[in-house]
C-alpha cells in the first residue's frame, strides 16, 4: 500500500475514493489549464434577447429566509456559452423546461417579456427551444 494511503484516516479511505485522489496529486502540478473558468455568473436577459447555451449541470441552492430562518432548496441549472463563460439560473420556467434534458444538451432561451399575475406579481416568460448541434 502507499505510504501516503497508510496515514489517511480508515473512516475517510471508506467515504472516498482516496488513492485516486492521492495519485491526481502527483499530475497536479504538470497539469494543463482547460481554460474552463467555474465561476458563475447568474443568466440576465434583456427582453427579446436570445442567447444560446449547453446545459452544462443540474444542481441547487439551499436558501435561508432572514425573517423566518426557513430553509429551502431551489433546483438550479447551469448554463455555458460558446465563450465558455458558465451562467447559473434558479428561475423556474428555464429549471422546469430543462429538467430533463441531458448535460451537453444545446438550448436557445429567449426572453420573451413578463406575464402579469395577481396581487402585482409578473412571472418572466422564455422562449426556450432545442439546438441540434450535430455538424
Amino acid at each position: 500500500m502507499n505510504k501516503d494511503l497508510e496515514k489517511v484516516d480508515k473512516e475517510v479511505l471508506e467515504t472516498v475514493d482516496a488513492k485516486s485522489i492521492i495519485n491526481s496529486l502527483d499530475n497536479l502540478e504538470k497539469a494543463e489549464s482547460t481554460g474552463l473558468s467555474l465561476v458563475k455568473e447568474y443568466l440576465d436577459l434583456k427582453k427579446g434577447e436570445e442567447k444560446r447555451f449547453v446545459v452544462f449541470a443540474h444542481g441547487q441552492k439551499e436558501d435561508t429566509d432572514t425573517d423566518t430562518g426557513e430553509i429551502s432548496i431551489t433546483p438550479t441549472v447551469d448554463l455555458m456559452d460558446s465563450k465558455k463563460q458558465l451562467h447559473f439560473t434558479m428561475s423556474h420556467v428555464i429549471v422546469q423546461s430543462l429538467a430533463n434534458a441531458k448535460v451537453g444538451t444545446g438550448v436557445s432561451i429567449t426572453y420573451t417579456g413578463d406575464k402579469k399575475l395577481d396581487k402585482g406579481r409578473s412571472l418572466k416568460e422564455y422562449s426556450i427551444t432545442l439546438l441540434n448541434l450535430q455538424s
